[in-house]
């Protein structure tokens, strides 16, 4: 699960921490890794004309994944971790 960091600067920090960590996880099962994954996303939004805000929610909508108990894993097993509602509430008091 991810922590708080001390200040809003620390979120990019804290960002790249996630990616470098959990970037090379599968994306539930996927052929493309979870990082592969969210830059793809961010990529589309980019390539479709997008504001920065939604290219940056793109890149990080999932998030969530590591920001609550349940490892994305849980996914496979048919158990909804709620992913959207945690990645949501965390970045919100950064952005």
């Amino acid at each position: 699960m991810i922590t708080q960091p001390a200040n809003a600067e620390g979120i990019v920090g804290l960002i790249e921490d996630i990616f470098a960590l959990h970037g090379a996880d599968s994306y539930l099962g996927e052929e493309v890794t979870m990082a592969e994954h969210m830059l793809q996303a961010a990529y589309l939004a980019e390539q479709q004309g997008e504001s920065e805000s939604v290219i940056l929610a793109a890149l990080l909508h999932d998030v969530g994944h590591y920001a609550n108990a349940l490892p994305p894993e849980v996914l496979m097993n048919g158990q909804d971790n709620r992913h959207q509602v945690s990645g949501a509430d965390w970045l919100a008091r950064f952005f």
